[in-house]
């Protein structure tokens, strides 16, 4: 395939969708407690009700709520079974009490010489939470692909599930350009790469990323700099070096190497962004700039993520346009968005605004054209790390 090609939008993305390769991940088990961040590398399923037993949903007095009527007196215990005629003071999150199937509200009994005056009755399991109300026995908690989000990590927790099985994905972080400077040294002429740590700060959680320093334009230093990093990595993401600049070789070299999945998209912005397989390896290819590099990453790497981990890393929403909006380019493009208000806020165009990509919230790849005050608008929203 021509390394300057560019494909359709929905083209290159279908070939992403379709992606099959002949290659496992490493796992492995940690604490449930240390597990937020990382991508699932099974299904989860609740191995007991949550709770296991009926608990007090309320700060009150445990009751058999046969006698438990409007204007009841009930004998006040420490502790112990109640039964019909008796209460138990509990808290909200106690066992119930062998016999009680409801709790009183405090504020709906008066106690006076260690008896309680019902105000208000109960029926059977008011104010209690019943085994299984949180989570059922054999239940769906969540999927291979599932990126652990510190509420799925409470969950998992809560249902009693003290390990987990993860993928242990490596990755590596490659800066193409003899002109760029690493940011921790910025010795020397030559222009601070950014956008890498950027890069990096994407990876971080779900992945571990090594940021190398920026390796030369020449062939053969990039052929030996991309066989070391996949000796190592499960995925390799380049920065520069993809354009069709006089130095740019880098789409040809990796053409060369493997499987040139997505050479190029036909859209501004993401137009130099491309995918290919190496050595069995996904090896993303971004552009130079700060916003076409991360909605690129986003377009190619998070997508393809579903042949490694069996889900993509995107999640995307449908809102409305706050505001008439005019897409004047002579192709489709991409474009960065606000969310103000329930709705979507254009912002303004660019492939180097670092300004607006650390506003935006979403993205979407749009044809060009006058989009009203109203219109609905599928975004993809952009990854924050956890």
């Amino acid at each position: 395939m021509n390394p300057n090609a560019l494909l359709g939008v929905e083209e290159a993305r279908k070939r992403i969708e379709f992606l099959k390769l002949d290659y496992r991940l490493h796992t492995e088990i940690i604490p449930s407690s240390r597990s937020v961040g990382r991508i699932l590398a099974e299904d989860l399923e609740s191995p007991n009700d949550t709770p296991e037993e009926p608990l007090a949903a309320m700060d009150g007095y445990a009751v058999d709520s046969t006698s438990a009527k409007p204007g009841a007196r009930l004998r006040l215990k420490d502790r112990g079974p109640v039964a019909p005629g008796e209460a138990v003071s509990v808290d909200t999150g106690d066992p119930l009490p062998p016999g009680a199937d409801a709790v009183v509200r405090r504020e709906a009994a008066r106690v006076e010489d260690g008896f309680i005056y019902v105000s208000a009755g109960v029926s059977k399991w008011e104010n209690v939470f019943r085994p299984g109300e949180f989570v059922a026995k054999g239940s769906r908690l969540a999927s291979r692909g599932d990126v652990i989000s510190p509420y799925l990590a409470a969950l998992i927790m809560q249902a009693g599930i003290k390990s987990v099985k993860v993928y242990r994905i490596k990755s590596i972080v490659m800066p193409v350009g003899s002109e760029l400077l690493h940011p921790e040294t910025m010795t020397g002429d030559g222009s601070l790469d950014y956008i890498g740590p950027m890069v990096t700060g994407l990876l971080r959680g779900w992945s571990e990323p090594r940021l190398t320093p920026p390796v030369p334009d020449g062939r053969e230093e990039l052929e030996e700099a991309i066989n070391r990093a996949l000796d190592e990595a499960d995925i390799l993401v380049t920065i520069g070096g993809s354009s069709v600049g006089r130095r740019d070789s880098l789409k040809a070299l990796v053409a060369s190497m493997g499987q040139l999945v997505v050479p190029g998209f036909g859209a501004s912005v993401v137009k130099r962004g491309g995918l290919a397989v190496v050595r069995n390896r996904i090896v993303t290819m971004l552009p130079g700039g700060c916003v076409s590099a991360a909605i690129s990453l986003h377009e190619t790497l998070f997508r393809a993520l579903k042949a490694l981990t069996g889900k993509p890393l995107l999640r995307s929403l449908t809102l409305p346009l706050v505001q008439d909006y005019r897409l004047g380019r002579r192709m489709p493009s991409a474009v960065l968005f606000k969310i103000v208000d329930g709705g979507l806020q254009p912002l303004e165009w660019g492939i180097a605004l670092c300004r607006e990509l650390a506003e935006a919230d979403a993205y979407a790849i749009l044809p060009p054209r006058v989009y009203s005050k109203g219109s609905p608008v599928n975004v993809n929203m952009l990854r924050k790390p956890v």
